[in-house]
C-alpha cells in the first residue's frame, strides 16, 4: 500500500482536550414520565446531553444537583433543565412552576433553560410567555428546538445578544 504525504493524513483528534463542566440544575416534577421514574429520566437526560454524538457533542460535562424551585439553584449555575409536565393534572404546580422558571430566566439571561417536556414548554411556559406579552426569551428553549442544539452564545460561554422578544400589539 503507497504511503500518503504527511499533509494529505487527516490530524488524529486530541483526546486530551479537556470538557467544558457546566453546574446543571435539574428541576423536575417528582412524578417522573409515562414510563420512567423521575430518576430513570433525570439518568437518561443526562446521558443524552453528555454522549459524544449528542447535541453538546461530547465537549461539555454537567455537573448535576436537583431543585426544587428557584430559590435552590446555586450560584454560577449555567444551565437548567426543566420538567414539570407530570404535575399537570389535577393540580396548578406545572403553572406555578413554569411561571417561577419563566421569572428566573429573565432574571438571569446568561442561564440557558432548557424544557425538557414538550408538553410542560407548550401548554404552560409557552402560555405564561404570551400572558407576559413575551413571544420568546433567548435563554429558553424548548428540548427539541434546533435539533435539541444550544445556542452559539451558551455554547461559547458568552451572554445572549438577543432580548426577551415583546409581541407586537395589532
Amino acid at each position: 500500500m503507497p504511503k500518503l504525504p504527511n499533509k494529505l493524513i487527516p490530524p488524529m483528534p486530541d483526546k486530551t482536550m479537556p470538557k467544558r463542566t457546566v453546574l446543571t440544575a435539574i428541576w423536575y416534577d417528582p412524578f417522573g414520565s409515562m414510563s420512567q421514574t423521575t430518576e430513570e429520566q433525570i439518568a437518561a437526560d443526562i446521558d443524552y446531553y453528555e454522549k459524544d454524538y449528542g447535541p453538546l457533542d461530547g465537549k461539555i460535562k454537567l455537573n448535576t444537583y436537583t431543585v426544587r424551585g428557584a430559590h435552590e439553584i446555586k450560584p454560577g449555575t449555567e444551565l437548567v433543565l426543566f420538567d414539570y409536565g407530570g404535575c399537570g393534572l389535577g393540580n396548578n404546580l406545572m403553572a406555578e412552576n413554569s411561571r417561577a422558571v419563566l421569572q428566573y430566566a429573565l432574571d438571569n439571561p446568561s442561564v440557558l433553560i432548557i424544557v425538557i417536556s414538550h408538553f410542560t414548554y407548550y401548554s404552560s411556559l409557552k402560555l405564561d410567555m404570551e400572558d407576559r406579552g413575551l413571544d420568546s426569551v433567548p435563554n429558553i428553549m424548548e428540548h427539541s428546538d434546533n435539533m435539541g442544539i444550544p445556542p452559539d452564545w451558551w455554547l461559547n460561554g458568552t451572554e445572549p445578544v438577543a432580548v426577551p422578544i415583546e409581541k407586537c400589539a395589532l
